[in-house]
């Protein structure tokens, strides 16, 4: 019996249209800004007529949205997993703070439009606004709750563990998006500095050592 969930040969065709028409959008977004970019220029790239393009997308913007939407569902994929599973919360969060190198190196078209938009080129108006507020949450909740855990089993100092999140994210975003050179840079070895400097503050100490 064929089952209810299993995607039919022309399902995954669109699929897979849908992702070409996605990668290329945001190589040419990344590269140009979203308004240097036409439907156009995105056709041509994926291959594709600008006609089967709006049957994907209703419109430049909608599709741009959806570029931002696929970026965050992958990396989200790679980081919140770091803040899960049974290793205790020093690990957890030695492990969120090295990941970002691995983001910043697979999505590296993203992080270049993260700067090209942000230096004003495009605004995103509020549906994007409120999705990236929705991912910006996701991510709060969770470090927040790794750090409040450490706190409660006397891991950590007895610190705000929303305002330590605050702390770690907005150094780590400024430490990913700090060279538009990212295949030059070291960022894994500013991580690790981070996460040194991180620990310095948070872990318990015994001895005016750093606890292992």
């Amino acid at each position: 019996m064929k089952s209810r969930t299993k995607l039919s040969r022309k399902e995954r065709e669109r699929l897979g249209h849908r992702q070409e028409i996605l990668s290329g959008a945001l190589r040419l977004f990344a590269e140009k800004g979203f308004h240097s970019v036409s439907m156009q220029e995105i056709a041509a790239v994926a291959e594709f007529s600008t006609g089967t393009l709006y049957n994907f997308f209703a419109s430049k913007e909608d599709l741009f949205f959806e570029v931002l939407v696929a970026c965050a569902e992958e990396a989200f994929g790679m980081i919140l997993p770091t803040l899960e599973g049974p290793n205790n919360e020093q690990s957890k969060l030695a492990c969120f703070i090295q990941i970002h190198e691995r983001v910043a190196r697979e999505q590296s078209d993203m992080v270049r439009l993260y700067l090209l938009e942000s230096h004003g080129r495009y605004v995103p108006g509020g549906r994007v606004e409120a999705k990236k507020k929705e991912f910006d949450e996701r991510v709060t909740s969770q470090l927040t709750e790794v750090i409040a855990a450490g706190v409660r089993k006397g891991l950590f100092n007895d610190i705000d563990p929303l305002i330590a999140t605050k702390c770690l994210l907005a150094t780590l975003e400024s430490m990913v998006l700090a060279d538009n050179d990212l295949a030059t840079g070291d960022l894994k070895g500013d991580l690790q500095k981070v996460e040194a400097l991180f620990f310095r503050g948070l872990l318990k100490t015994s001895g005016g050592k750093r606890d292992a």
